[in-house]
């Protein structure tokens, strides 16, 4: 069943953690983590960021994805340089 979401990308200059609570206080059934600076880097995430995003996806049964690097990185891209450390990041998400 189709859900009503926001992504992070909606409030792309703070951290994805606070667009996560915003939508989750709104009623909001799906959050798509954008994974793009300075809103999420994956490698450079906090653990109690992370123990803050479980609660609140605990309390309130958001569902979450996360959006593949798009600007910097590509998954898609044609250098296979580029391909490779795109996956690899992706992975750590």
């Amino acid at each position: 069943m189709p859900k009503i979401g926001m992504p992070s990308c909606a409030m792309m200059a703070t951290r994805w953690i606070n667009p996560l609570r915003i939508a989750a206080e709104n009623g909001f059934e799906a959050f798509e983590i954008t994974c793009v600076y300075p809103s999420a880097e994956p490698e450079n995430t906090p653990p109690e960021v992370i123990a803050k995003a479980r609660g609140i996806l605990e309390k309130s049964g958001i569902e979450v994805c996360v959006h593949a690097p798009f600007f910097d990185m590509n998954i898609a891209a044609f250098s296979p340089g580029i391909r490779k450390e795109s996956v690899q990041i992706t992975k750590k998400q």
